[in-house]
């Protein structure tokens, strides 16, 4: 068959066990942060509607607008790739920030590699 990559494209529908475990997740969480996603799919959007439905803070970090800003306590739109791994630096030291940018540097290295193909 097909070999296709562990994610679920526009469209296509998400696992079940996977949605049961979004929504776990949801609902356990003290506050959600979108980050990098417009939140037009409305599975991703039913999770972060919940989250605002329990009177969880929700925060949203996307270039332009997301389907999320109305629900969110604070909506920024800038480039996820430059304020997450400062914001991981102000919070918790420019250690976690380096580690924050090997992260990312590898996931584009394995990305590239994985288009090249």
């Amino acid at each position: 068959g097909p070999l296709k990559p562990t994610v679920t494209f526009f469209g296509g529908t998400v696992p079940p066990a996977i949605v049961e475990a979004s929504k776990a997740a949801a609902a356990a969480a003290d506050a959600v942060l979108v980050a990098g996603s417009s939140v037009a799919t409305f599975s991703a959007f039913r999770l972060v509607k919940r989250v605002a439905e329990d009177r969880k803070p929700v925060a949203v970090l996307n270039i332009g607008p997301s389907r999320a800003d109305p629900l969110a306590s604070l909506a920024v739109s800038a480039d996820v790739a430059t304020v997450l791994p400062a914001l991981v630096g102000g919070l918790y030291g420019q250690q976690a920030e380096a580690e924050v940018w090997r992260s990312a540097a590898a996931a584009r290295s394995r990305a590239e590699k994985s288009a090249n193909k």
